[in-house]
């Protein structure tokens, strides 16, 4: 087989080229890679944008843990609170609400307290809402007097507690002491 029949044995697997005696693959139509291209972007943005979107709703619920984790935290210092005495109401359909001022702008609280069903008890019920456009006033304007009851605000976290009912404690008839004694102390 000489030079010739080499040539036309290589020309079906591809071009022939002369100079270098290397066969070439068959071209292919320049349409094809373009596709290919456009196709592998397509994916790849398709790709980005849903790993954007896995990033926003991680952020968003980053957001709202927070929130709700400061909420549970403000539930136990307003409940050490009611413990200590430094908050004092009448267990008996009283209300009492507030604000956490500018350590805690936009949050708020409502403590009320009604009969339970067991005598010498009392449920006391504590809301902490949150109204992020009413923080970002205060925050502005830090005398600015905020309400669990203003539009928009949304309650994050709900506590019940049982209490006794408060002992009726008069020193004159339990001890003996009379007020001037107990000015004297």
């Amino acid at each position: 087989m000489g030079r010739r029949g080499a040539m036309e044995g290589q020309r079906h697997m591809g071009r022939f080229n002369p100079r270098s005696a290397i066969c070439h693959p068959p071209s292919r139509p320049r349409g094809a890679v373009l596709l290919e291209v456009i196709v592998s972007l397509g994916l790849l943005v398709f790709g980005m944008v849903a790993v954007g979107y896995q990033i926003n709703t991680s952020l968003s619920l980053a957001a709202a843990t927070n929130l709700r984790t400061r909420a549970l935290m403000l539930v136990d210092s307003k409940m050490a609170d009611l413990d200590a005495g430094v908050l004092s109401f009448s267990m008996l359909g009283q209300e009492v609400r507030g604000h956490f001022g500018m350590m805690y702008p936009g949050f708020t609280w409502r403590l009320r307290g009604k009969p339970a069903e067991m005598p010498n008890l009392y449920l006391v019920v504590l809301e902490i809402g949150y109204n992020e456009a009413r923080g970002l006033e205060q925050i502005d304007q830090p005398e600015l007097d905020i309400d669990i009851e203003d539009p928009g605000t949304q309650i994050l976290r709900t506590a019940y507690r049982l209490v006794p009912r408060p002992a009726d404690v008069n020193f004159q008839r339990d001890f003996g002491l009379s007020q001037e004694e107990m000015d004297d102390l």
